[in-house]
């Protein structure tokens, strides 16, 4: 498990980042792209002035998806043409009667954080950080691994009490894995987590989890002006309900007879061989159903051989070995709950995984 930043460190980036942030609603046609020096900057303008801001690899991808450009086309005008590109847009946006969030933070460079829909519900990771922490402190676990990247917030912790053995020397303790997205790119997410002690890897399992995606209601009324969003009451009793299941979900994943439920999961893949001459096709197998690049799939199956734990449980614990070899923490978290993913695969979609060409 990549251990990322310290929890005081996480909790001071993300205090700033919510001080520098601001929101606004605006139809699609008070939004247009400028350029200067060929540097693309997002403009916000209903007549009553223009507001610049720069725009994010995310934003990019996300412009492109809001208008339908196919991202390859947007990326290659991007690079090779920046005034076709913003031709494209403008002329897109100018058509689009829809209505957009626009996250922007004014840390540094004034800058857009995310484009979104106008039923896109902030559920920010300060209000979660003050749902979650005090749970975690009540439970006294351990927070072993925290990080907040461009994309999400990450906060995964263990209770040292719960812990179990898969066979005979090999331990692995109980934990849960917090993870949220300001800007669009997933749910807010409670995993349960799972930590072998000798290798330190982390897989991130399904079973005991909540996922909750950012829909609501439309923001604003039907104002032609771009409005400051501010945070009103009806939203904010809303998210008081949701953190309150939030917590509930984290102490589950903490609780021990869930746990020993996990353990026996655990233990039963360790007992789901694969032949080992099987052990490429299985990993190939699996990297075509989860994804993984190329690269990713021949640094399993090494990791997988290196071992000589030809099982299910083996495999798994491939993945999450590997994800400690990464540089990005939320690539890394990918293959963490990609192992427990397959963890969970049941007796029949395994018995397909490892039989499948």
């Amino acid at each position: 498990m990549k251990l990322g930043s310290s929890l005081q460190s996480v909790i001071e980036r993300v205090d700033q980042q919510s001080r520098s942030a601001r929101d606004f609603i605006a139809h699609s046609r008070h939004l247009r792209l400028a350029l200067r020096q060929d540097v693309p900057s997002l403009v916000l303008d209903d007549g009553s002035g223009a507001l610049p801001f720069g725009i994010t690899d995310v934003v990019h991808d996300q412009i492109a998806a809001a208008l339908d450009i196919p991202v390859t086309y947007y990326n290659r005008m991007r690079i090779d043409h920046p005034e076709l590109m913003a031709t494209n847009v403008n002329s897109w946006l100018s058509r689009s009667d829809q209505r957009r969030l626009v996250r922007t933070s004014c840390d540094g460079v004034p800058h857009v954080r995310a484009l979104l829909s106008d039923r896109y519900r902030p559920l920010d990771n300060p209000n979660l950080l003050a749902a979650v922490l005090p749970t975690l402190q009540e439970r006294n676990v351990k927070i072993v691994s925290t990080e907040v990247t461009e994309r999400r917030l990450y906060l995964k912790a263990l209770n040292e009490r719960l812990t179990g053995e898969i066979r005979v020397g090999q331990t692995v303790m109980a934990g849960v894995a917090i993870s949220n997205s300001e800007i669009g790119l997933g749910a807010l997410e409670v995993r349960g987590l799972v930590y072998t002690l000798a290798c330190t890897n982390g897989a991130l399992l399904e079973d005991v989890s909540m996922r909750r995606h950012h829909v609501g209601r439309r923001h604003g009324g039907d104002d032609e002006n771009i409005q400051h969003l501010l945070s009103d009451e009806t939203r904010l009793a809303a998210d008081r309900v949701l953190f309150l299941k939030l917590r509930d979900v984290t102490r589950a994943a903490l609780d021990e007879s869930v746990w020993r439920q996990q353990l026996g999961k655990l233990q039963a893949a360790a007992r789901n061989e694969i032949p080992a001459e099987a052990l490429g096709r299985v990993v190939e197998v699996t990297a075509r159903r989860f994804n993984l690049s190329g690269a990713e799939g021949e640094a399993i199956l090494a990791h997988l051989q290196r071992s000589a734990d030809y099982s299910q449980w083996g495999l798994s614990s491939a993945i999450t070995r590997h994800s400690q070899d990464l540089d990005s923490y939320d690539r890394a978290t990918d293959l963490e709950r990609i192992g427990g993913n397959v963890i969970e695969l049941s007796g029949g979609a395994w018995s397909n995984l490892v039989s499948a060409n």
